[in-house]
């Protein structure tokens, strides 16, 4: 009994295509929403090293200042002064209520070398510190710093670690303001002494000259907080009334840190500004196709771009609106919703490649039904909606028996005798045309190693890719499923080398096959790409390979070189576009470009041979344009 077919009704499928609409927008929503949370999550992590980063910082300021005080405590600790008869006489301040009127003598071996012992535990103390906070910087939470952030500044002079009971009672003093004053006449410094009363006013010498004397006498050191410095000083000196503004003291300080730190952010910005300026960004998204777009290229001498999908139709769009015809950007445009100048009609199957002729007025395209058609450029004048007309095709070429997967045309310039195009069959052979001529198309025949027809179908070989030597016009590279490059002589009419090490990693399966193969526009080198993600320069002169680059997650599916020669463009399954320097062979730039479908994600990537822009196609049915420069 024969099963019932199926019957569409209109109802059901708008109420199916409204379905995958809702998807589409959630799963949409859903990929924004998790983008954003990861940006603030970049956010958070970039705040938390800018913290730390100021952290260590600052605790590296202290340290340095800390070391500094330790040096002018030893110093004024070692240095008592002499009396005349060689006796250190150590005096102290006194008053009539609380102080004895008695002198007190120290012997001067005894003292020097207690100072001494004491100092040296002060010293192995600090540096005790000194170690912890240098060598372990992270391990200091945010929030202790910030809390006890009030306290540093009430307190600026409480900046010594704690210490233990056996260190020097100099360091000890420095809390809690019990350190002797200096007197005219009595330089050395008794650590038993008391501190005296307020009221004691002639005991100390006058403000300002003591504060003069003080900052004529002592060196700041690179790197030092000069203020707390300052305010330590004043201390010492019991002057708690004595303020020092700290917004003039810096000011006047750090104006030349500061020009120094603007200069340097002027030039690290020039360089940033430098490096964005060379980079490619996308400027035009044009969503015209209804399918994948496999190929699309430029015109050489115009801002015009050819598109195949396999939607089985060639898309013409004429970009000069949007850049000007000498190919500067005069706006940022969207062609999202634009019509193509024309759209080309023949084909009945997926649209494998598509070329522009410049002085032939052409295009050519190719495809899985097995023909290659050649259309004539439309006129400027030409209305987008107008009639189809059957003349644009010129021709068709008919010979091979299987798909197309690639063609090249030879010929860059009308002055060239011999225009010819190579195309690369699924059915094994390469076939090179004569596209000068009306009648007798067809050149000649290449398989691999001259195999018959039967040959090749039970093993398999058949090419992939081709393209022309731009050194020597009369050979031809090719490249096979087996992953083999041969060099065939046009002239000769056979293969004259086959490139060692292009094979190396096949393993009988499509999955190490050569995709795509180019050759470079002033030297004898041929490029590579392969499914196995990896991309091989080889020397035509030696055969040899030069280098093989890796960087895509998936297959490569297309290449292209500027018309220099310096910069390599390579496109893949991975949805990225890699940027490559011919000099250096590192990758300049990487983006995605296009969303992935099945298993495809790039299918096309061209360079304009006159201007700063390049084309890319996706299996998701965008053609984007990029402004380098921009």
């Amino acid at each position: 009994m024969a099963e019932s077919s199926i019957e569409y009704t209109l109802p059901g499928v708008l109420h199916y295509l409204q379905a995958e609409w809702r998807k589409f927008e959630r799963e949409k929503n859903e990929w924004s929403i998790e983008k954003a949370e990861y940006k603030a999550r970049i956010a958070l992590l970039e705040g938390e090293r800018r913290g730390i980063e100021n952290i260590r910082q600052t605790l590296l300021k202290r340290v340095k200042m800390l070391e500094y005080a330790l040096r002018q405590e030893r110093k004024r600790a070692t240095t008592p002064t002499l009396e005349a008869d060689g006796s250190s006489v150590v005096d102290t301040p006194h008053d009539s209520s609380t102080i004895s009127k008695k002198a007190v003598e120290i012997d001067h071996h005894h003292v020097d070398t207690a100072i001494k012992e004491k100092s040296r535990e002060a010293l192995k103390s600090c540096l005790q510190e000194i170690n912890y906070l240098t060598s372990m910087p992270t391990k200091l939470p945010l929030t202790n710093l910030l809390s006890s952030r009030s306290s540093l500044t009430d307190n600026r002079t409480r900046r010594t670690p704690p210490v233990s009971n056996n260190m020097s009672p100099v360091l000890n003093d420095t809390g809690n303001n019990s350190r002797p004053q200096r007197q005219k006449t009595i330089n050395s410094k008794s650590p038993n002494t008391d501190r005296p009363q307020k009221n004691d006013s002639h005991l100390y010498p006058k403000k300002d000259s003591l504060y003069k004397e003080a900052m004529d006498d002592v060196e700041v050191p690179a790197n030092v907080d000069e203020v707390a410095m300052i305010n330590n000083m004043k201390e010492s000196m019991n002057g708690p009334d004595m303020v020092i503004d700290q917004g003039k003291v810096l000011k006047q300080m750090k104006n030349k840190d500061q020009e120094d730190d603007l200069d340097s952010d002027r030039m690290d910005m020039d360089d940033m500004n430098e490096n964005q300026s060379k980079l490619w960004k996308p400027r035009i998204t044009i969503k015209g196709h209804l399918d994948s777009v496999r190929s699309a290229c430029f015109h050489p001498e115009e801002m015009i771009v050819a598109s195949g999908s396999d939607d089985a139709t060639v898309k013409l769009w004429n970009l000069q609106k949007t850049t000007g015809k000498d190919g500067n950007p005069i706006k940022k445009g969207s062609l999202e919703e634009a019509d193509p100048c024309i759209t080309y009609r023949g084909h009945t199957d997926i649209i494998t490649s598509v070329a522009i002729c410049a002085h032939q007025k052409r295009v050519y395209s190719s495809s899985l039904d097995s023909t290659i058609k050649v259309w004539t450029l439309p006129s400027e004048d030409r209305s987008p909606y107008a009639a189809f007309d059957p003349s644009l095709n010129i021709a068709t070429y008919v010979g091979h028996t299987d798909a197309i997967w690639d063609f090249k045309l030879s010929s860059k310039s009308k002055d060239d005798a011999l225009c010819l195009l190579g195309s690369a069959s699924a059915d094994g052979t390469v076939k090179l045309w004569d596209t000068k001529v009306l009648n007798n198309l067809l050149k000649s025949t290449i398989t691999f190693n001259g195999m018959s027809l039967q040959d090749i179908r039970s093993n398999r070989v058949v090419p992939t890719s081709l393209d022309f030597n731009h050194v020597n016009q009369n050979q031809l590279i090719i490249s096979y499923s087996n992953a083999q490059i041969q060099l065939y002589d046009m002239e000769a009419e056979k293969v004259v080398m086959t490139l060692k090490g292009s094979d190396d990693s096949y393993d009988n399966t499509q999955e190490t096959q050569i995709n795509y193969i180019i050759t470079h526009p002033n030297e004898s080198m041929v490029i590579s790409g392969h499914e196995d993600k990896f991309i091989k320069l080889f020397d035509l002169k030696s055969g040899e390979i030069i280098q093989s680059l890796s960087g895509h997650l998936d297959g490569v599916t297309s290449l292209d070189i500027d018309s220099s020669g310096t910069t390599l463009v390579s496109g893949g399954h991975d949805s990225s576009i890699r940027l490559w320097d011919m000099s250096s062979r590192t990758c300049l730039q990487e983006f995605s470009a296009h969303r992935r479908k099945g298993d495809e994600g790039v299918l096309s990537v061209k360079f304009h041979p006159s201007y700063p822009w390049m084309v890319s196609g996706g299996a998701d049915g965008i053609v984007k344009i990029y402004h380098h420069g921009h």
